[in-house]
């Protein structure tokens, strides 16, 4: 089943008119949706998509718990302040 989701995403890919590399671009993600979807692969793991060997390597990079207040934005010049 692999082997017929690659061939038709590329097939289709190149009939749309791209060139080889981005019709391998495509075939790469429309693999990756049907292995989330058959759940083959585990969808969204940065671990795994970065081939980070151990778990605390990809915490490290992980900044969504960090809280930024108006001040910090403030501060960086980026965010007016219209109260």
């Amino acid at each position: 089943m692999t082997v017929i989701v690659f061939l038709v995403s590329l097939c289709g890919a190149m009939a749309l008119g791209m060139p080889c590399a981005f019709a391998l671009m495509v075939c790469g993600m429309a693999l990756m949706g049907w292995m989330v979807g058959t759940g083959a692969y585990p969808a969204f793991d940065a671990q795994v998509i970065a081939h980070h060997a151990d778990s605390r390597t990809t915490k490290m990079y992980d900044h969504s718990a960090d809280d930024v207040t108006l001040e910090d934005a403030d501060l960086l010049g980026e965010v007016e302040l219209t109260t």
